[in-house]
């Protein structure tokens, strides 16, 4: 980190420090990240490697259920503060974002590099970078194409239509054993309905469960 940036950086935090009250927030760097527990080991001194400690991003020993959750990258530039005044420390302002959370109450949403998701109670719809959606999952496949669907039950009922004219058309002659509705029929009859199948119908995109 260059000098100049090292202390625009100090001049900031000393800035905050004042708007906070006198909170102490120290300037570190981010040697790991465990996104399984939410903590990040933060060395606060550059030059000492022995000088870690733990910085707690989503107040998990607080138990916080709602706030902004900052994820750092790891050697990004941090500044960590006591949350409680017991000693647990907090990433309160991070240089590189890996991840970023919000959570308020029994609704969030995740950033990740690998896409977005966001959760409110049972549902939850995932958008990753290739603009794949998920919506609950996938169990049921892609969403139904509306346009298209519409197309093959309007060919259906049109089918349907036409042999009901054929029948409505056809004069019953004693003795013709059902010849001239055969006649009437066999244009019908020749003209054989395409079979769906669920790639024409459902989006390769959206997905649900």
């Amino acid at each position: 980190m260059s000098q100049t940036i090292k202390k625009a950086a100090e001049d900031m935090r000393e800035i905050v420090e004042m708007l906070s009250g006198g909170a102490v927030i120290y300037t570190g760097i981010v040697k790991e990240v465990n996104t399984g527990d939410y903590t990040c080991k933060v060395v606060l001194n550059e030059n000492d490697e022995d000088n870690v400690t733990e910085g707690v991003f989503v107040n998990a020993a607080l138990e916080v259920t709602s706030g902004m959750i900052l994820i750092p990258a790891v050697d990004s530039v941090v500044w960590v503060a006591e949350l409680d005044g017991g000693g647990n420390m907090g990433i309160v302002k991070c240089s590189v974002l890996d991840g970023f959370e919000v959570r308020i109450g029994n609704a969030w949403i995740i950033i990740r590099d690998g896409g977005v998701s966001i959760k409110a109670g049972d549902y939850k719809i995932t958008v990753d970078t290739e603009s794949k959606v998920k919506i609950n999952g996938d169990a049921f496949g892609g969403l139904v194409k509306v346009m298209e669907l519409v197309t093959k039950l309007n060919n259906l009922e049109y089918d349907l239509n036409t042999l009901k004219q054929i029948f409505v058309a056809w004069i019953v002659a004693p003795g013709d054993g059902g010849a001239a509705l055969k006649t009437l029929a066999a244009s019908w009859a020749s003209d054989f309905l395409t079979s769906s199948t669920d790639t024409e119908l459902k989006s390769e995109n959206t997905t649900h469960g």
